[in-house]
């Protein structure tokens, strides 16, 4: 949550505009069309640049990022205070009926959480990726971890725990 205030935080801008001299202007952000697939992108790694520019150094930011299973859409704590008034939402699914349906911003929907990008590794020059996907068969969640060519089923607790939000990279959420 604390992402989101700060992505769509007010910014203050210095500029000046040639119709009115207007030196400066304040930057809104607003969600005007809602996406069926939402990717976070964690900025986990920190370029540090030295005073007359002759030295670049990357390093990684090891601070835990705290996100949910599912983020909800008509909760002011959510998404919801950051929409547009006139916010469109995707149709829904092909119902049994053939058919697609425009969604309601009333309804309880929610973006839930689908797979993570982690990244493990001390530092932004060297690590490795892998990969948890949330997959679901005959009403089963399941979890599984994508490392190279190793492919194995981890719990909840695994995908979901302390030291994933350490090296979550990106993550990504489905409309649901």
């Amino acid at each position: 949550q604390e992402g989101f205030r700060k992505f769509f935080a007010p910014e203050k801008l210095s500029i000046k505009c040639e119709k009115c001299f207007c030196e400066s202007a304040t930057q809104t952000r607003e969600v005007t069309k809602l996406p069926r697939a939402l990717l976070l992108h964690f900025k986990r790694f920190i370029v540090d640049v030295s005073p007359d520019w002759s030295n670049i150094t990357y390093r990684k930011n090891l601070s835990p990022v705290d996100f949910d299973e599912s983020i909800m859409l008509n909760d002011e704590n959510g998404l919801a205070g950051y929409f547009a008034e006139d916010v469109s939402f995707p149709a829904k699914r092909e119902s049994p009926l053939g058919f697609l349906q425009q969604e309601a911003m009333n309804e309880d929907r929610y973006f839930c959480l689908r797979s993570i990008v982690n990244h493990i590794g001390s530092s932004a020059s060297c690590g490795h990726y892998t990969a948890d996907a949330r997959r679901e068969t005959n009403r089963e969640r399941q979890w599984i971890r994508f490392n190279d060519s190793v492919v194995t089923r981890i719990a909840d607790e695994e995908a979901l725990s302390a030291e994933a939000k350490k090296t979550a990279y990106m993550v990504l959420y489905e409309l649901g």
